[in-house]
């Protein structure tokens, strides 16, 4: 593999270190059709987090301990499910203060979307909570942290909720009954496994193609979305505004002479229109640009064709 070759190959999938209302990874079929198998949602919890690991390799992060909070939850069915939860002894910075949750396709799904940082830098933040029913009458899931800076700040935690009694009256709840009807973005088409393909602009393959795995998540109002791609663990999250993913990445590069230079990977990808779901193919463009010492700027189109589930 050549150095360019390389260095485009890892901008796909930049190497990193949990996000908004439904996780729309599945597109979000009926949700009334689960209703009847499992009920609403209501009552005080336990939610236990388990040790925090990577989102790109799933390998555990040196020094997390186990997490556990109190969350009171009260539901509404009239139509599909939509629940509110409030969580009695939040964790700064980890785990929100209340969540509204969506039944879909067979898990309870939020999002909840905030301002951060990543070191030094301000970004923006996804927590994400999905919980599936369990044969025990309890929910196992993930809390996944994502962030758009793409600097080594996406974690996600195993987590496992167990009912400890009903709802305490004197917690102030999200009513369910009264929030407006979840709106689905055409983005949460772009899901599961895709073939990546680079071409510079003569049209020419730019190393072999990657297979990597896709889940999008958009907040229940539907007008932002993050995308979560990995493979060989590696992880590169894309920010969906007005239509259009993108990312950016600044890395450190070697150059031909070893010498360090700031390595800055850029993409776009307008959403289909119209987009199927799911999504079967997605093109757009970018450029990796190299600083001095040694600069350089190699501009690609790419292509993402679905290969499976």
């Amino acid at each position: 593999m050549t150095r360019v070759g390389a260095a485009i190959s890892a901008l796909l999938l930049t190497a990193s270190a949990l996000s908004g209302c439904g996780s729309n990874n599945t597109g979000g079929s009926d949700p009334g059709s689960a209703v009847s198998r499992v009920g609403k949602m209501d009552g005080t919890f336990v939610m236990e987090l388990d040790k925090m690991r990577s989102a790109e390799s799933g390998k555990e992060v040196p020094g997390s301990t186990a997490v556990s909070v109190t969350m009171v939850v009260r539901s509404s069915c009239p139509d599909g499910c939509i629940a509110g939860a409030a969580v009695v002894n939040p964790v700064s910075n980890l785990v929100p203060q209340s969540f509204l949750l969506d039944f879909i396709d067979g898990a309870w799904q939020g999002v909840e979307r905030r301002p951060a940082t990543c070191g030094d830098q301000a970004t923006e933040e996804f927590k994400i909570l999905t919980l599936t029913p369990s044969h025990d009458g309890g929910y196992t899931g993930l809390f996944r942290s994502l962030t758009a800076s793409n600097n080594g700040c996406n974690f996600e935690r195993p987590v496992t909720v167990k009912r400890i009694g009903n709802a305490d009256p004197a917690v102030l709840v999200p009513d369910p009954s009264i929030l407006p009807d979840r709106v689905v973005n055409r983005a949460a088409g772009l899901r599961g496994n895709y073939r990546f393909q680079l071409k510079d602009k003569k049209g020419a393959p730019i190393d072999s193609a990657m297979e990597r795995k896709v889940q999008t998540y958009c907040v229940r109002t539907a007008e932002r979305c993050m995308s979560l791609i990995t493979g060989d663990d590696r992880e590169l999250v894309w920010t969906l505004t007005n239509g259009v993913w993108s990312f950016t990445t600044t890395t450190q590069s070697t150059c031909a002479d070893g010498r360090k230079a700031e390595r800055k990977d850029t993409a776009t990808f307008p959403l289909p229109n119209p987009a199927a779901n799911p999504i079967a193919t997605l093109t757009g463009s970018g450029s990796y640009a190299t600083a001095e010492p040694c600069p350089a700027t190699t501009d690609f189109d790419v292509t993402a064709e679905r290969i499976g589930d």
